[in-house]
């Protein structure tokens, strides 16, 4: 009979996700982000900073903490999000006559906010045909 391998097993506990590692990684990479958002000069306001700062830090913890069978419904929740996005984009279109690139921005937004839309209601009436 063929000997039972031992290598596998090893490769597995390797495999394993280090959440000290994961941890410090992510540390890493938000302490980069401040380093050159605060490199940006005077121009950046510190509250505007932080916002935004804690907003991308606590939206990275929600998507990546759900488990995989929530992440449509998750996905799906977002177009509150976008809509938000899709109104503040064409109050700027509004607003922004004479500023060019402005103007450019805000159609750019309002229109990744309206496919985010339309995408996140394809894919929430793809998930409620499930249950038909």
């Amino acid at each position: 009979p063929p000997k039972p391998k031992a290598a596998p097993i090893a490769a597995k506990k390797e495999a394993e996700a280090n959440p000290m590692k994961a941890a410090c990684i992510g540390a890493l990479v938000l302490m980069l982000g401040v380093s050159a958002l605060l490199g940006l000069g005077e121009g950046v306001k510190t509250s505007l900073l932080t916002t935004f700062l804690l907003a991308g830090a606590a939206g990275y913890q929600a998507v990546w903490g759900v488990a995989h069978a929530l992440h449509t419904p998750l996905m799906s929740v977002t177009n509150a999000i976008s809509g938000m996005t899709a109104v503040g984009g064409l109050l700027l279109m509004q607003r922004s006559s004479d500023a060019h690139a402005a103007y450019i921005l805000a159609m750019l937004a309002v229109a990744a906010s309206a496919v985010n839309i339309i995408g996140g209601f394809v894919v929430s009436q793809r998930m409620l045909d499930l249950f038909k």
